[in-house]
């Protein structure tokens, strides 16, 4: 599979819907077309990648890519020092994409800047992980609860580390929720 290198930017967005659903375009200065978007739910995530021939990545997608062959707590270290810094966490500012260092595999903001949603239902009572990706469905219950990843400007950085999983709503949207557009094969 590839994983876009940036969290989906605003401009991206618009391009494809036309209406932004960010209720405050950026935090900082500069032109809101490097910022990520936020404030979407799972539901237009979806809609809005698949017109556009990409995918949610599943949460083993998710956690290979932001551990990029580490082993420790948050891909830059065990302590919250080593991620500090790294990744725009707690700063109660979005970022322009890329603003912060990028893990060993070359992907920005995994851990901070916006929380990022994942393709599976939350529970996994629904089958087991497929083979390849590790996505588990439940396509009779599509509006089960959903799963997103990474830390973000307005959440503590427990919640970047390489393994935090968040359930919500799928229909959920926050200042701080976006998405990054994933291809698979």
């Amino acid at each position: 599979f590839f994983l876009s290198k940036h969290e989906m930017t605003q401009a991206q967005w618009l391009r494809v819907t036309g209406p932004n659903p960010r209720s405050s375009i950026h935090s900082g200065t500069g032109s809101q077309h490097a910022f990520p978007v936020a404030d979407v739910d799972w539901f237009d995530s979806e809609d809005v990648l698949r017109h556009e021939g990409l995918v949610l990545p599943s949460e083993l997608q998710w956690e290979y890519a932001i551990r990029a062959g580490t082993t420790t707590r948050w891909w830059t270290g065990d302590t919250v020092e080593s991620v500090t810094g790294k990744e725009n966490i707690a700063s109660g500012q979005l970022l322009r994409v890329g603003s912060k260092a990028a893990n060993g595999f070359g992907l920005f903001d995994m851990g901070g800047n916006v929380s990022e949603w994942c393709l599976d239902v939350d529970n996994a009572k629904y089958g087991t992980e497929r083979p390849g990706d590790g996505l588990r469905r439940a396509p009779t219950q599509p509006t089960r609860f959903r799963r997103y990843r990474g830390g973000s400007f307005a959440m503590d950085p427990g919640f970047a580390l390489s393994s935090c999983r968040v359930i919500d709503s799928p229909s959920t949207t926050y200042q701080h929720l976006g998405v990054r557009p994933a291809r698979t094969f």
